[in-house]
């Protein structure tokens, strides 16, 4: 239930009232006690998370958010290594615009500027603003500033599904795919990648992040 509505947890009343509606149709069978018994039962298996404010979490979720919620502060206040001078990224981007031929408006130039010089960047818009676009910018000012086009085998562009991966390819001309081709998905939820054995790449640009899950997205950026 809490899965189609894209939330990861549901809160005690509101689990109470539909298990009330589900169970007690026709005869009282599920009373208060019993779920809060069931709920302490749950909870003593490590099946479920329950917080301060009594929201109420399948423990896996739980588990993944609070692992992706860990990495992105990681990211955010980690110094990295760029492998280029902050104060070169101008030059790139008038490069880029001579280069590529494309018209940016400020708001995308803006937005290619910032991925390069921020650890982690989101860059959102709706369909035909250009998002496609400014990817194809950031992946040529990246490898004009690195000076070499070997650097182009470190850069990860991801998508969810075969179809946008098929789709950033033909656009970037940048080699794309799944995130779990990616992280060397082998089947039954195993990954090749992971916190043990990082993935290799300088930089990673993901497509239609919307759409990924808390689960997976824990495991793209623990890897």
């Amino acid at each position: 239930y809490i899965y189609s509505y894209g939330d990861t947890y549901i809160e005690y009343d509101k689990l109470l009232f539909l298990a009330n509606e589900k169970i007690n149709q026709e005869e009282e069978i599920l009373t208060k006690d019993l779920f809060n018994d069931t709920l302490k039962s749950l909870v003593k298996k490590n099946k479920i998370h329950i917080d301060k404010e009594n929201n109420i979490y399948d423990s896996y979720i739980y588990n993944s958010e609070n692992m992706l919620a860990t990495y992105i502060g990681n990211f955010l206040k980690d110094e990295f290594d760029y492998g280029y001078k902050l104060e070169n990224i101008g030059n790139a981007i008038n490069w880029l615009k001579e280069e590529l031929k494309i018209e940016y408006s400020e708001k995308q130039l803006v937005a290619i500027e910032t991925a390069l010089k921020e650890n982690i960047s989101i860059i959102t818009g709706g369909p035909g603003t250009g998002k496609t676009t400014i990817i194809k910018g950031i992946i040529e000012s990246y490898v004009y500033l690195f000076g070499k086009e070997l650097v182009r085998e470190e850069i990860a562009l991801l998508a969810p599904t075969g179809r946008a991966s098929k789709r950033l390819n033909e656009v970037t001309r940048h080699p794309a795919q799944t995130i779990h081709k990616f992280l060397g998905y082998e089947g039954h939820g195993v990954f090749r990648h992971g916190v043990d054995n990082k993935v290799n790449a300088r930089l990673v640009i993901i497509d239609e992040v919307s759409m990924v899950d808390v689960s997976l997205a824990s495991k793209l950026f623990s890897s």
